[in-house]
């Protein structure tokens, strides 16, 4: 089915498929060579591991429908509020284009191709590095540190070792050019600054063993382009500050805080921001406990249906008129509310495939997929039984409509 989406500027027409978005695709996966290949140390066997183990079975698998939740959950209060951040989505899907084998843009949006592009890039960086090294799902989250982006990536990977992981998304272009930039770009960062002027550039070293690992996703930009991931090694500035115990548990406490937002659970969002801000506190604060209030209206939840709750809007009416298509946002309430109770870490697993794609499957007229950290998206034709519905165009962050959608969210459970 076509569905039309259009602005002041652009028009886009997607073709709506369930098998398109649910079908497993595989990206040509390689491992850096020359002088950005990893080097001959054990913490590396996890990338060395992941790049031959694809390149030797036909590439990375993986499917839109998840690709698309992952880019979406990254964005999710790094760089947007809470409402332009929930419909992120909408533009990321459009901006594919769903009938390419693996991965590919639409021609439609130009220069707004690199943006969507980085998305994808720290999507795919993320999911594929979070299997490789073992890392929960969980703790794939930029660390917060005081004064700076929340946008990097350093987390520990066993007893006093550490990944420093960096994303690239790049398009397709003639002779590899925008593929070998990136990589470049990433290899800078390897020479030390404090090496004196006209010196030979010396490798940085760090006190803790420090996996440094770029992925480069790079996307087509016609059906005859294909795409594929490039994993290098650029050893990358490490910071004694996001290495913390107190900023790791707070990214671990505000990754949760994201995705109860996107479902639309907006004081549970904020009961674990709260808490993640009492953890990076220097000032002692006491870590508050869940509302008793929230604990009931949650529970009344669950136990009127399924604990799966959440938002749905329309994306935009399809060119016939039949029928709009929805994007679905929402989480697992029962596993979140043990979560905010047992104050104790959340058994979430690693990104894996294929139990990821087994996970990421079409049901009647949508597809959806499923994250270890009890995090749900779909897409799909109309509204669906137990999920609130909200309006883009009449979405506000006022606190009032905010608490009014979780009312909504929470007596709008199946």
């Amino acid at each position: 089915m076509a569905i039309q989406v259009q602005s002041d500027k652009l028009v886009v027409t997607q073709t709506f498929d369930l098998g398109e978005l649910t079908r497993v695709r595989r990206l040509r996966v390689m491992q850096g060579r020359g002088r950005y290949d990893f080097p001959p140390d054990q913490l590396y066997d996890p990338a060395r591991s992941f790049c031959d183990y694809f390149a030797a079975t036909g590439g990375y698998p993986f499917s839109l429908i998840a690709l698309i939740q992952v880019a979406a959950q990254k964005m999710l209060g790094q760089t947007m509020g809470v409402g332009a951040g929930l419909f992120a989505a909408g533009g990321l899907y459009l901006a594919l284009d769903s009938s390419h084998a693996n991965l590919a843009f639409q021609n439609t949006f130009g220069d707004f191709t690199s943006g969507f592009s980085h998305q994808y890039g720290v999507a795919l960086a993320t999911m594929t590095m979070s299997g490789a090294f073992n890392v929960p799902w969980d703790r794939m989250v930029p660390i917060p540190v005081k004064g700076r982006k929340e946008l990097d990536y350093e987390v520990p990977i066993g007893a006093n070792a550490w990944l420093r992981l960096e994303a690239k998304g790049v398009v397709t272009s003639r002779s590899n050019a925008n593929r070998n930039a990136a990589k470049a770009n990433a290899f800078k960062k390897k020479l030390d600054p404090d090496s004196p002027a006209g010196a030979p550039s010396v490798r940085r070293t760090f006190q803790d063993p420090t996996a440094m690992i770029a992925v480069v996703t790079e996307a087509g930009r016609s059906p005859s382009e294909n795409g594929s991931l490039t994993v290098i090694d650029p050893p990358l500035a490490t910071s004694d500050e996001r290495r913390k115990p107190n900023n790791q548990e707070a990214a671990y406490w505000s990754h949760y805080a994201r995705i109860a937002s996107a479902a639309g659970l907006f004081r549970l969002a904020a009961f674990f921001a709260s808490r993640a801000a009492a953890v990076s506190s220097d000032l002692g604060y006491e870590t508050p406990r869940f509302p008793e209030r929230l604990l009931i209206a949650h529970k009344k939840a669950i136990g009127a249906g399924d604990s799966l709750v959440g938002i749905q809007w329309p994306l935009q009416r399809s060119v016939t008129k039949s029928a709009s298509l929805w994007i679905y946002q929402g989480i697992y309430l029962d596993q979140l509310l043990r979560l905010a109770m047992a104050e104790k870490a959340f058994p979430a697993e690693p990104f894996r495939n294929p139990m990821q794609l087994e996970r990421s499957t079409s049901d009647g007229d949508w597809a959806e997929s499923h994250l270890p950290d009890a995090a749900y998206f779909g897409i799909g034709l109309g509204a669906r039984p137990g999920f609130a519905v909200v309006e883009p165009d009449t979405w506000s962050d006022n606190p009032s409509y905010l608490e009014q959608v979780e009312n909504q969210v929470l007596t709008s459970s199946r």
